[in-house]
């Protein structure tokens, strides 16, 4: 392995920059294990809680070569699965009145499970609440940010629709 290669995996297990990753290979004469070491005690590294292993393997050659390798970082699907879950689980979908009283709060994988068995009707009966005065939001430990601008967005969106059909059937009288 070139030493481009060797920067490339410390930058990228590490979550470093290459200039980083590259001073701590040079710092430890080129030895990846020793360089994440020294980028973890920099704390630069990311995962301080990784794992290491290193194993003998035989060569071509009969001759045995070192290897080194990391666990850090990796996550299986299963992990995934369960993180998502219990994401999903901690974070709620909430429906509320303009004056802000709550209405009603469930998980999001409740919402999702409901969206997937109404199909088109949740859609439906989305647009029909924000039209009879309902606003939704997404809350709990997560960054909903986003989520939650977007549900902000159809509200308004909504109101100057109501706004304006008002208007022209005032205007019509």
């Amino acid at each position: 392995m070139d030493n481009f290669e060797k920067v490339e995996k410390i930058a990228e297990r590490a979550h470093v920059s290459f200039e980083d990753a590259k001073a701590a290979l040079e710092a430890t004469n080129w030895d990846m294990l020793d360089a994440m070491i020294y980028l973890e005690r920099q704390g630069k590294a990311a995962g301080s809680g990784s794992t290491y292993s290193t194993t003998y393997e035989s060569n071509a050659y009969g001759g045995e070569q070192y290897n080194r390798s990391s666990n850090a970082n990796k996550k299986t699907f299963g992990d995934k699965v369960k993180d998502l879950l219990r994401k999903s689980d901690e974070n709620h979908f909430r429906i509320t009145r303009k004056n802000g009283e709550k209405l009603i709060e469930f998980p999001i994988w409740l919402a999702i499970i409901l969206v997937i068995a109404l199909h088109g009707f949740a859609l439906v009966l989305f647009i029909i609440g924000l039209f009879c005065g309902c606003g939704y939001s997404f809350i709990g430990p997560a960054k909903m940010d986003v989520a939650n601008k977007v549900m902000n967005t159809c509200e308004e969106t909504a109101d100057s629709i109501k706004d304006a059909f008002n208007s022209n059937k005032n205007n019509q009288q």
